[in-house]
């Protein structure tokens, strides 16, 4: 193709240079008129020639780019924001395509996607951007209990509450789960430690210790994980629960990861199991199920 495209271009250069040739020839035998006619039918041979094969040359571009850009890395020569810059075009130019509604709002969607990724998602100047959990996997545990089994656990008095109270039923969710995070560095100090957090929020649970409520323990491993302190206000009836960040060390860019909760809940004004996650997580597997009788 390449070979043909080469010709066929050599051949409408060659016939402009006739046709420029033959413009400019004079004699005394009247011929000039009829050869200045062929020089402007070899010009707009060439011209019309040169359209035809306009789509050959753009696709031999294209190929060109494309191998100055991929095959030969060029990109990875190129700076940050340059990088950014022509990611967002081309993001850009993929959503005018695909959207035809104009209460879509493209721009905002656009620079949405590029703050969560370049701030959290993909590796940046951010402390801990760009880090994902590979391999998660938990088993959450739901038990039904009464308020006085349930006090008797955490070491709380009962003084004072009747039968009917002390018979009321708690749900105990008992998560276990462990996983790895990645980091893109190894030797970078933004990403020497893993700071693992915990938030929780749910509703307030009749005649128990709010601060008693959720139980957050965290480690490499079972053997020497360590609970944490949770920190727990009420607020327009809902009980927050957080910790401080816990600091685990990456060895050679991974970190595992065990974690256990245990949160004590109503059944009448929670849902039994609440997951959420703030990190890119890769290969996922939680396993429910109930422990002792109920429904």
């Amino acid at each position: 193709m390449k070979d043909l495209i080469k010709s066929a271009w050599a051949q409408i250069l060659l016939a402009i240079a006739v046709g420029i040739l033959c413009l400019l020839y004079k004699d005394e035998w009247r011929l000039s008129a009829f050869i200045h006619h062929l020089g402007t039918a070899f010009i707009v041979a060439a011209i019309v020639t040169a359209f035809w094969h306009l789509r050959e040359v753009s696709e031999v571009i294209h190929k060109y780019v494309r191998a100055m850009l991929v095959d030969f890395s060029y990109l990875t020569n190129m700076d940050v924001p340059t990088l950014m810059q022509l990611r967002s075009t081309a993001a850009r130019a993929i959503l005018q395509r695909s959207t035809d509604n104009p209460s879509y709002e493209r721009t905002k969607l656009e620079n949405w996607i590029d703050s969560l990724l370049y701030e959290r998602l993909l590796p940046g100047k951010a402390k801990l951007s760009g880090i994902y959990r590979d391999n998660c996997s938990e088993r959450i545990a739901v038990q039904r209990l009464t308020l006085a089994e349930a006090l008797r656990e955490v070491g709380s008095p009962a003084d004072g509450l009747s039968e009917d109270a002390l018979a009321a039923t708690v749900v105990r969710v008992t998560t276990t789960g462990r996983f790895t995070v990645i980091s893109p560095q190894v030797s970078d100090d933004n990403y020497k430690f893993y700071e693992f957090t915990y938030s929780n929020s749910s509703s307030g649970l009749a005649n128990f210790p709010i601060e008693k409520q959720t139980r957050v323990f965290v480690g490499n491993d079972q053997r020497n994980a360590e609970e944490l302190i949770v920190r727990t206000t009420r607020q327009d009836g809902e009980v927050k629960s957080t910790v401080e960040p816990r600091k685990l060390e990456f060895t050679k860019g991974m970190c595992k990861v065990w974690l256990k909760t245990i949160e004590y809940k109503s059944l009448a004004r929670d849902p039994f199991a609440l997951n959420t996650m703030s990190h890119l997580t890769h290969g996922i597997r939680v396993d429910i199920f109930q422990v002792g009788p109920g429904a």
